[in-house]
């Protein structure tokens, strides 16, 4: 037996790993806006860097001071 595989055996193999879609909008709650990286779109990846978001979208139980702090910082 050959290491090689057959025509029919090559044209017959089956894909082994499932193809996923990706999302297309952010991922933040209530953002409707064409993702563009990480799966955010560009305010909120700015946002997620910051720590205002995390990876799920979900604000953090300290939103309220990190974006008091974050609003700060962009001012300056």
């Amino acid at each position: 037996m050959g290491a090689y595989m057959s025509k029919k055996e090559v044209t017959e193999a089956k894909p082994t790993a499932a193809v996923t879609n990706m999302p297309t909008s952010c991922v933040a709650e209530g953002c409707k806006a064409k993702s563009t990286r990480l799966n955010f779109c560009v305010e909120h990846f700015e946002w997620f860097k910051e720590g205002l978001v995390t990876k799920t979208g979900q604000r953090p139980k300290d939103f309220d001071k990190k974006y008091i702090n974050f609003l700060k910082k962009k001012a300056a």
